[in-house]
Order: C-alpha cells, then structure tokens, then sequence
C-alpha cells in the first residue's frame, strides 16, 4: 500500500476499512451488521496496482456533460497515481463490457489530441 493522496490534507477524513452503513434503522440482535454496506470514502493507504493491472471504464445512462472529462481524468489518475498499466475503455455501456469488447482507452486518448476529449460532445465511449 501507499499513502493517500490526500494524506496531505489536514482536514481529510478518512474512512476506516471496517467502517459500514445500515442499510436500515431498525433491527435486533446480531441482525444489523448482515444489513450493512461498506462505508465509501478516501482511506489512509492504498493499494498500488502495479503495471500488470489492467482497469477497466464503462460509462452507461443518459446526457451527461462533462463526462468525457471525467474518463480522461480517472485514466490519467488510474495510470499516474495507481500505476496501472492499461485501461480499457467499453463501448456502448454494459453490453460493450458483457461482451469484452475493451479499447485501449491511452490510446482513445492519444487520439483525441490535448484537449480533444474536453471539446468532444457525447462520450468517447459510445
């Protein structure tokens, strides 16, 4: 593992890995912690992927503005600060990841130039 990237954050609150919540306010006995989820936040560490991690982004719903930024920064962070080694991006929401069908998305991004998937309309992920 490695530190948070918010490690440096005084004011970061962090999430503790057996941290969870209820699912519902109500229950008895030993019940509550089978109607529990894990608590979702920033941890203090990280696991490092490591180069032969591939990763994988899939965008599905509707109009969604900005969304292209958002795959080139979750594979900019995924490849900068993870060390993952490839990303692959789905095409056509959950039947594109069903049926496999990756595409390199460094080189989707590559392609689009600096700021071409800022600039872009729709999703680079079809």
């Amino acid at each position: 593992t490695i530190p948070s990237p918010f490690a440096f954050d005084e004011h970061a609150a962090f999430v503790d890995a057996d941290d969870f919540v209820l699912a519902s306010a109500t229950g008895g006995g030993d019940g509550l912690r089978d109607r529990a989820y894990a608590r979702a936040g920033p941890r203090k560490a990280v696991a490092r992927a490591g180069s032969k991690t591939t990763a994988g982004v899939v965008t599905c719903g509707g109009l969604c503005p900005g969304l292209n930024t958002v795959v080139q920064e979750l594979h900019r962070c995924l490849v900068g600060q993870y060390g993952v080694g490839k990303v692959l991006g789905f095409e056509g929401g959950y039947a594109g990841l069903a049926a496999g069908e990756g595409v390199d998305l460094g080189e989707r991004l590559a392609a689009q130039g600096v700021a071409g998937a800022y600039a872009q309309g729709g999703t680079l992920l079809g």
